[in-house]
């Protein structure tokens, strides 16, 4: 299909995948939100929900009941360590972006208000909460960070066969994230301070070949995103940590504990004050003033959308191959009849999405019966 916005890619020089988006990323016909702020929070709004109610986030929290398809499935100290270094691919991206980009029209409005971004950033402190976590690891088992790395390629080497593509083995997409992440790192921390702290290839290794896909995806879209867009990925993320945030770290504080008190959840600590109010503000001179603005507006809310489908790919990349929703795809070039099957017992949900490319599709796909499933016990110590 024809993107409605496709004259006004070419001004912004959006990537590709922010070209072509389905109509379930855009606002709600007939809609005329007042600001950016509203527009986001509006068109996002179906996305928020699956989020919040996502299966995914409560296997993080450990706050499921048990059913014979989640006894047997834990979430150990090593597995937050691999939700943080994913975490830590994914924000040293998307804030070497926001400092790349600092002289650009649509972040003009972050810069703008001194010290906003130096308080939001958190590269630096996942780089910390990884290092925290490994430590008491070593501290309760005796296994360094090596010892972790060469069991878990172990791990990776016997998943050749795998019946999911995304849990196969694929060494050039580990060697591509550890690449990327370095390359970002030295920008990503800029705004804050130096540190000799650095992603490792055995951080990348303790990683399952489902989360070094899903976070490989989500680094490249942070990296090729026009810096306007950033502020859609800086909007889902920033916005989550000092909301939706602030509950998590209340669980994980408590099962995870670490060796030295109060370390090890920095990423979830914020200094500044008003950082939210303050954010919302500094975010709407990213949509100019005169005919584009409307244009700019439904770009940053499908980018937005995108922004929640990663997110939502981060966390089904936790769960075990065989408990991750199974969908069946047949695509033509116009129209695709997509079947998105939910957990045992539920109900199939068929419907017909009109999409313009496969990429699109995958994104449609973790929203129609997406579910999620986690544990309702996780071990605390390491």
């Amino acid at each position: 299909m024809t993107c409605p916005f496709a004259k006004f890619a070419t001004i912004l020089a959006l990537p590709a995948s922010a070209k072509h988006a389905s109509s379930y990323h855009s606002l709600p016909p007939h809609s005329s939100p007042s600001s950016l702020s509203d527009a986001l929070r509006i068109g996002t709004s179906s996305a928020h929900r699956a989020v919040e109610k996502s299966r995914g986030v409560s296997l993080l929290l450990s706050s499921l009941s048990s059913s014979p398809s989640t006894s047997e499935l834990t979430f150990d100290r090593v597995d937050y360590v691999r939700f943080n270094i994913m975490l830590l691919c994914v924000y040293a991206a998307m804030e070497a972006g926001l400092v790349r980009g600092r002289g650009s029209e649509g972040l003009r409005g972050l810069w703008g208000d001194e010290g906003l971004i130096e308080e939001l950033v958190r590269t630096r402190a996942l780089l910390d909460d990884v290092r925290a976590h490994l430590d008491t690891v070593e501290a309760h088992m005796g296994a360094s960070l090596a010892d972790l790395a060469d069991q878990a390629r172990d791990s990776h080497s016997l998943s050749a066969s795998a019946a999911v593509k995304e849990d196969i083995e694929d060494p050039s997409a580990r060697t591509e994230l550890l690449a990327l992440s370095q390359a970002a790192l030295p920008d990503a921390i800029r705004p804050t301070a130096s540190t000799t702290q650095k992603v490792t290839e055995d951080h990348i290794a303790l990683l399952t070949p489902a989360q070094v896909h899903s976070t490989l995806a989500y680094v490249r879209v942070l990296l090729n995103a026009h810096p306007t867009l950033l502020v859609a990925h800086a909007y889902t993320r920033y916005l989550g940590d000092l909301s939706g945030g602030q509950h998590i770290v209340r669980k994980v504080s408590k099962r995870f504990p670490t060796t030295t008190p109060n370390d090890g959840f920095a990423f979830y600590h914020f200094a500044g004050t008003d950082l939210k109010a303050r954010f919302r503000v500094a975010m709407e001179q990213a949509v100019p003033e005169g005919e584009k603005s409307q244009q700019v507006v439904q770009e940053l809310v499908r980018e937005a959308n995108t922004a929640f489908d990663l997110n939502t790919g981060l966390f089904e990349s936790l769960l075990p191959a065989e408990l991750r929703m199974v969908a069946e795809e047949e695509v033509t070039e116009k129209v695709s009849v997509v079947t998105a099957k939910r957990w045992k017992g539920e109900r199939v949900v068929r419907g017909l999405v009109v999409v313009g490319s496969a990429a699109v599709m995958a994104h449609t796909l973790l929203r129609v019966g997406a579910a999620y499933v986690a544990a309702n016990s996780a071990t605390v110590a390491a």
